[in-house]
């Protein structure tokens, strides 16, 4: 009875070792998955934890702001960039052409100016007309258009009647009417008396009505021929029987 006894006591060893081993493998088995979990939150905790570093930012900001410096003295070394293609041309000051001290009257106001060949103002003949015009009883001037206007292309194009130009100039606030012109001599020797010379003169100019802005009359006076002994007494004698002309036939407006 006590032999059995003791051999089921023995018996009973490998069984105990056998459960206490399947114990500690269920144990192993359920904390394995719980450490692998664990350590995949810890990497996604670490992850998330980079993506909003403080740190992080500031060096991205750095290198944002270096990224733009750089910019800039790229920019720098070219020069600064070209002004914007719509900005406004400045406009032309027409009234530094025009003698601002003759102001137009309630009467007939004619103004006069007439070049030569070489595109100069023609002060002598320019008052003569404009005397024409006094006789008639209209109030006539000369020098309303300064000579730096005379040598612009401008003039031309005022003299052909352009109403922008005339808009410029504002012409209407100094005279009625505008004659403005040009006056072309030639010379030659005489044939019929010798020791003489010939002057030949044509003139041609433009009647403008300021207030209506358009050309009321276009005159022509072509080869008015006069002799004398030099060029001067052959001009002179010319010069008197041009005006004599437009006297007769173009002294009304």
């Amino acid at each position: 009875m006590d032999v059995k006894l003791k051999v089921s006591k023995q018996a009973r060893i490998p069984i105990a070792i056998s459960g206490f081993v399947l114990i500690l493998l269920g144990f192993i088995v359920q904390v394995l998955p719980n450490k692998k979990e664990t350590k995949t939150e810890s990497i996604k905790l670490n992850s998330s934890t980079q993506t909003y570093n403080p740190s992080s930012n500031n060096s991205s900001a750095t290198q944002l702001s270096q990224e733009n410096s750089n910019q800039h003295n790229s920019s720098s070394q070219y020069g600064p960039e070209p002004a914007s293609k719509t900005t406004e041309t400045k406009q032309e000051d027409y009234s530094s052409y025009v003698n601002s001290s003759i102001a137009n009257s309630s009467g007939n106001d004619v103004s006069v100016t007439i070049v030569d060949e070489n595109g100069n103002i023609s002060s002598s003949l320019s008052n003569s007309i404009a005397d024409i015009y006094n006789k008639t009883g209209n109030r006539a001037t000369t020098g309303l258009l300064r000579s730096s206007f005379v040598h612009k292309s401008e003039f031309q194009e005022l003299t052909e009647g352009n109403s922008d130009i005339i808009t410029k100039l504002n012409l209407s606030h100094y005279t009625d009417y505008l004659v403005i012109g040009k006056i072309n001599f030639s010379f030659h020797s005489g044939t019929l008396e010798s020791g003489t010379i010939v002057c030949t003169a044509s003139i041609s100019l433009s009647i403008i009505n300021t207030a209506s802005q358009s050309i009321v009359k276009n005159v022509s006076i072509s080869d008015i021929n006069g002799n004398g002994v030099t060029e001067s007494q052959a001009k002179e004698t010319t010069m008197k029987k041009l005006l004599n002309n437009f006297y007769s036939s173009y002294s009304t407006l």
